[in-house]
């Protein structure tokens, strides 16, 4: 995958099922993806399980579709090095598709995710077959809640303590 998505202070691409075992690998240590410094602290054993999810998804499908099925690297290009991860459950069905995402404890606050999720949500409606993304977020994460909204994110319902969001594909976005 040569994809790239260039924003302000950070870029993001995504990983192909090599470097996603490679997480696996170094769990629980710094190391170095090419010339980006991969934190520990950009991820948790939830995670890992979700990275163990979206390898398998991968490899059922064409190499075409795997950026939306992998996690994207959120890399900060002057220390050139790796932030958090963001990513889409799925391609697109009926048009719809889900974003989530995940920030070491270090760099929130800051303002990266929000970079992020413009430029994923930029990428993705730039496909004719994505009109809406949608995204959920505990109640208690505030902190996430304000990254959707920040980005147009129309808060929808509220169950079980998890909100609902969407964000519909228009001429403005």
């Amino acid at each position: 995958m040569n994809i790239t998505i260039n924003c302000n202070r950070i870029m993001i691409r995504p990983l192909t099922t090599e470097e996603l075992m490679n997480f696996l690998r170094y769990r629980n240590k710094k190391w170095i993806l090419y010339d980006i410094l991969v934190n520990e602290l950009i991820y948790d054993e939830v995670m890992a399980q979700a990275i163990k999810i979206k390898i398998q998804k991968m490899r059922s499908v064409s190499p075409v579709k795997h950026p939306w099925l992998t996690y994207w690297l959120m890399i900060e290009k002057t220390n050139k090095e790796a932030v958090g991860m963001i990513g889409f459950k799925h391609f697109p069905v009926n048009g719809i598709v889900e974003v989530g995402f995940g920030m070491a404890k270090l760099f929130e606050g800051q303002g990266y995710m929000t970079e992020a999720l413009n430029g994923l949500v930029q990428w993705a409606f730039s496909h004719k077959d994505c009109a809406k993304i949608i995204a959920n977020t505990q109640k208690w994460n505030i902190a996430s809640q304000r990254v959707l909204e920040k980005n147009r994110f129309k808060y929808i319902k509220m169950l079980d303590e998890i909100l609902d969001y969407e964000l519909e594909k228009t001429l403005d976005n």
